[in-house]
């Protein structure tokens, strides 16, 4: 049986039947992203319904090696990390790393900035 408070027992629940309809329609031109809109509804309103997501940054983070204390800064860069959660989620684990974010959509880049705040200004660009 599912946990209640996780991320996944609401899948679904959220949307009207517009918007199912819509999210099982394939999305092959990326440009959509740069729709400010959409990027912001689809970080507020859908990304908690990815079924399995929060499993899926557990077991990204079981495939990192450890990162020795003593080593040199490390780069971590994010390609498309839309609103930068899996760079957020690599930073908090390995200690002292920095971070590089790219995204095609400035409205996500504005919100893996405001995301990954919480690292100093250095860590991040």
């Amino acid at each position: 049986m599912s946990d209640p408070n996780s991320e996944t027992s609401n899948f679904g629940n959220s949307f009207n039947a517009e918007d199912r309809r819509t999210i099982t329609e394939p999305q092959t031109d990326w440009r959509v992203w740069q729709d400010g809109a959409v990027a912001t509804q689809f970080v507020k309103e859908r990304r908690g319904a990815i079924l399995g997501g929060a499993t899926q940054l557990e077991v990204m983070l079981e495939l990192l090696p450890p990162r020795p204390p003593n080593l040199a800064p490390t780069w971590v860069l994010d390609l498309g990390c839309g609103d930068g959660v899996l760079l957020e989620t690599i930073l908090r684990h390995w200690t002292g790393a920095n971070g590089v974010a790219l995204d095609g959509s400035p409205t996500m880049l504005e919100l893996a900035l405001e995301r990954l705040s919480i690292f100093h200004p250095s860590a991040v660009s």
